[in-house]
């Protein structure tokens, strides 16, 4: 039979095991709640970033399309983005001409040739179907249609391209046989050489 002493001993072990089992109840408690605080941050910084839309472009669409206007368009948009915005090509749209994966800048002002335009004409007035002509992205037919480039330097800009690398700015072109400072001065406002 236990004294005094052992009756101690139970209740000091006994007040143990309540200290212990509070604190662990206290820790698992805070756990908890600082979890539940971090899953709450981490949902809802989610949902602001899903929330979030991509800027909208501001383009004109002209020409051969069935609503001629000005519309938003994605900032990631493509030429076939604002035709589809402009309600489609008209049936006289001249699209053997269009790239319809062009990518589409703010403030563009886009015009669609109808089959029966002139495209000589269109070439002479300057009026790219798709804005600014990426001379790093180009193929010889997009490079033809601008004024003082024909198939033989439209060939020779692809060519110093694949050799020497993209071009770094529009001055860039004077490198190219055949394209005088007349010819990059009238070229400077039609091309470019970003994405």
């Amino acid at each position: 039979m236990r004294g005094p002493a052992g009756a101690s001993a139970s209740y000091g072990e006994w007040l143990f095991n309540v200290v212990v089992a509070s604190v662990s109840a206290l820790v698992t408690a805070l756990l908890v709640v600082g979890l539940s605080i971090a899953v709450d941050r981490i949902d809802s910084q989610g949902i602001e970033i899903m929330e979030q839309t991509s800027p909208e472009f501001i383009v004109q669409v002209s020409g051969a399309v069935a609503t001629p206007g000005v519309y938003e368009i994605a900032s990631n948009g493509r030429l076939a983005d604002a035709v589809e915005a402009a309600g489609g090509f008209t049936q006289d749209a001249d699209v053997v001409h269009l790239n319809l994966a062009a990518r589409i800048g703010d403030g563009e002002h886009i015009t669609i040739p109808a089959v029966s335009s002139n495209f000589d004409q269109v070439k002479e007035e300057h009026a790219i179907v798709s804005g600014l002509i990426n001379v790093n992205t180009a193929s010889a037919s997009e490079l033809d249609l601008l004024p003082g480039v024909g198939p033989v330097i439209a060939g020779r800009i692809i060519d110093e391209r694949e050799e020497h690398g993209p071009f770094i700015s529009v001055d860039s072109l004077a490198r190219v046989t055949g394209i005088s400072s007349d010819t990059l001065e009238e070229l400077r406002p039609l091309v470019t050489v970003d994405d």
